[in-house]
């Protein structure tokens, strides 16, 4: 428990500081540039962890490429991520 919370903790404080100095100076059209440039280098990045866990390990047949495109395509959708997180769980907990 000490070992997570001491992962945990830092980047709980970081995030609740940032969230405080972002609320105050949210109107700012300086920061707003700001956001408008960081939000395709997040997504990015995120695309970029994604690519990287596609390993024939995370996707050893068919019915997980199957689940993972299925999950993908609902998410453009606007699809609740947390139904999609359980969703693909509990198919893959049925069919694999």
């Amino acid at each position: 428990m000490l070992a997570t919370l001491a992962v945990c903790l830092p980047p709980l404080v970081i995030m609740v500081l940032l969230t405080k100095f972002y609320l105050k100076f949210r109107s700012n059209r300086y920061v707003g540039f700001a956001m408008d440039g960081l939000k395709p280098m997040i997504i990015g990045m995120i695309g970029a962890a994604a690519f990287l866990l596609m390993t024939p390990s995370n996707f050893p047949d068919w019915i997980s490429v199957a689940i993972f495109v299925v999950c993908l395509l609902l998410s453009f959708r606007k699809m609740n991520p947390v139904l999609l997180i359980l969703a693909s769980a509990v198919f893959g907990m049925i069919f694999l």
